[in-house]
């Protein structure tokens, strides 16, 4: 369980800045930017770099296969599932 909870937790503080009152708010990240986030997650949640590069091979190609590029802009939920998480530690 610790470790889809550090993968979780990464991602929601990536995502946090993209939220009302933070410093990228209103602005939508890349698909680059969210990749390089998941990358992130994937190693504090324990994965090996050979591992990840592997996982983020096929999530390039899954992402290309509906059309995206590096470059695509994409939304940030408003409100995290994780959002609580900050009190507990």
């Amino acid at each position: 369980m610790r470790v889809a909870y550090e993968f979780h937790w990464t991602m929601e503080l990536w995502q946090d800045q993209f939220r009302k009152g933070r410093p990228r708010a209103g602005e939508m990240p890349t698909v680059e930017e969210y990749n390089q986030a998941l990358r992130c997650g994937l190693l504090d949640a324990g994965h090996s770099r050979q591992q990840v590069d592997i996982l983020m091979q096929e999530a390039r190609r899954e992402l290309q296969r509906f059309g995206y590029t590096s470059i695509t802009k994409i939304r940030v939920p408003e409100t995290g599932v994780y959002q609580g998480m900050k009190d507990l530690i």
